[in-house]
């Protein structure tokens, strides 16, 4: 199965009117991931922008976690939003309600398919500065988990809502099944525009509205990669040398320790690609 016959299984196991078994899907799902990508996805960032996110990454290293977080930090301003109604009166006071049931109900942990894609690196690697951090998905339950993992499905047009969300009438009473299936089906959801992404999500739903924005989900890490350019954030941030220093010794101590490979990678000298380049550990 290739990813847009998935995309595509996916939204119909999404679907209202659904006949395909969460055990069906996650077969298809796992075959596929297992057949094409080998089980591994991945994760773009830079945690050297500040001491407080590489010390966050160093914990996400040692603990071997994937953070998911609150649909409202999202950087694309239409991710997990829904259509309003034609005609609606508070459009605005809609998409707040809207949100705000989103952070109080979900978690979103977002992965890709390639550690080597020059356009992911640019806009989430922090052109090319950052690192991308691999995940071992072949033993993950998404039953243990009690959360829903499947490949974004990109198009041109919002999805529906139900009314009752889009009132906040739901602050009132709990979620039914059918507005959770709505709701999850719309985080699962995404503008064509950031097809190239190539995403997977892991969506999980609990009660949130006294957490905080940010939930670690364990999950095996088997490799991080440093951009070409990430030795340039010595010179581009406001870290002392020193300390800096420090933090890369704890992440190759970190690596070494929880047998995650450590690579960096480079420009290929003819090609516009990204070729494998020292391994550290």
């Amino acid at each position: 199965m290739e990813r847009e016959q998935l995309e595509l299984y996916t939204e119909q196991w999404l679907s209202a009117t659904n006949t395909i078994s969460d055990n069906e899907y996650n077969i298809e799902a796992n075959e596929y991931l297992r057949t094409q990508h080998s089980y591994k996805l991945y994760k773009y960032q830079n945690p050297f922008v500040s001491e407080v996110s590489l010390c966050r990454f160093l914990e996400t290293l040692t603990n071997h976690t994937l953070g998911l977080s609150a649909p409202s930090t999202f950087n694309d301003p239409f991710d997990c939003q829904y259509a309003i109604p034609s005609g609606y009166a508070n459009a605005p006071r809609a998409q707040e309600a809207i949100k705000s049931t989103n952070d109080a109900f979900f978690r979103v942990g977002c992965l890709t398919e390639a550690f080597d894609d020059r356009l992911m690196w640019s806009h989430y690697g922090d052109s090319y500065r950052g690192v991308c951090v691999e995940y071992d998905v072949s033993d993950f339950s998404t039953v243990q988990a009690e959360c829903h993992f499947a490949p974004v499905i990109y198009g041109k047009e919002r999805p529906k809502i139900l009314q009752r969300i889009i009132s906040g009438q739901n602050k009132v009473s709990p979620l039914t099944p059918e507005e959770k299936l709505s709701m999850t089906r719309a985080l699962f959801t995404k503008d064509d525009a950031w097809k190239y992404e190539r995403e997977w999500r892991i969506v999980k739903m609990n009660q949130f509205s006294k957490s905080p924005k940010h939930f670690p989900l364990t999950m095996p890490i088997t490799a991080v990669y440093l951009g070409p350019a990430c030795s340039g954030n010595l010179t581009s941030r406001n870290i002392n040398p020193d300390d800096f220093k420090k933090y890369v010794t704890a992440i190759l101590d970190i690596c070494e320790k929880n047998g995650i490979t450590l690579q960096t990678l480079k420009l290929h000298p003819t090609y516009y690609r990204l070729e494998l380049g020292q391994r550290l550990v």
